[in-house]
């Protein structure tokens, strides 16, 4: 008889896309955003986006843990600013962040 197993895929857990995170005229260098994002799971994260020239960043907070992204940003060709996260790992850029929902029960 086969095993049960469950594939947990990346679209599966939490996503943070910066793009809707940063609402549109928003994302001003001097500008500070902080907000709550609830998903359908009933996990909480609070973002805090603290922008400046071509800079910035990004703080998280979830079930007691705390983690931050350098973000920066490029100016889009009719107006406005293109924002991104720098991954820590492999210092490329990134629009939007995901959690596996596997690591969601991590201790």
């Amino acid at each position: 008889m086969p095993r049960d197993r469950q594939r947990f895929t990346l679209e599966s857990g939490p996503k943070l896309d910066l793009a809707r995170l940063i609402p549109s005229g928003a994302g001003k260098p001097g500008s500070h955003i902080q907000c709550v994002l609830t998903y359908g799971s009933g996990e909480t994260i609070t973002a805090i986006l603290k922008l400046s020239y071509y800079g910035g960043l990004l703080g998280l907070s979830f079930q007691g843990q705390q983690q931050a992204f350098s973000l920066v940003s490029e100016p889009r060709h009719f107006g406005g600013w293109q924002w991104y996260a720098i991954c820590p790992r492999t210092g490329r850029r990134v629009q939007v962040l995901y959690r596996c929902q596997w690591a969601l029960n991590l201790p």
